[in-house]
């Protein structure tokens, strides 16, 4: 009979523990949720804007974790205009990215480099070499950041 009994409570015991459902509490849902925030990568858009009599230039930047991605439009006078694409990597406060880019009909792909610095973003200038069909820097270490044409950081554009 001992045996009969012990072995029901058991048998009960393990239906009772097999039909109770936990629910998180909200401290464990908290962290569930933070952790899933903190390893999620933070998106953010900038634009920037060089205008000077009748040269303008806009850079709109979307950086997500260390990739940056955006759009590029150049217009300087007199000189062909050009727009495109910008698919690159961020280092401290250097982009190095590819910009493809029309311009006269035809598409072309270069390297280009931005130093980001209070509020502006300068292009870096360094000796290119063409390199699987697009132009890149021979050494990005050369890179000369020198203003002539900064970019000032602005608020984008609905149309961007």
């Amino acid at each position: 009979m001992k045996k009969v009994f012990f072995a029901a409570a058991c048998a009960a015991a393990i239906v009772a523990g097999c039909n109770r459902s936990e629910k998180p509490t909200a401290a464990s849902e908290l962290a569930d949720s933070s952790t899933a925030t903190s390893s999620s990568p933070i998106e953010s858009s900038t634009c920037y804007t060089y205008i000077k009599g009748k040269d303008t230039a806009q850079v709109h930047l979307v950086t997500k974790d260390l990739a940056v991605t955006g759009h590029m439009l150049v217009s300087f006078y007199e000189k062909d205009r050009n727009s495109g694409s910008l698919t690159g990597k961020i280092m401290g406060d250097t982009i190095i990215a590819d910009y493809k880019f029309m311009s006269e009909g035809i598409e072309s792909v270069r390297q280009v480099a931005f130093l980001r610095k209070d509020g502006k973003l300068i292009e870096g200038f360094a000796e290119m070499e063409e390199n699987e069909g697009k132009m890149a820097f021979k050494q990005s270490a050369k890179l000369q950041f020198d203003g002539k044409f900064p970019l000032t950081e602005t608020e984008c554009p609905t149309n961007m």
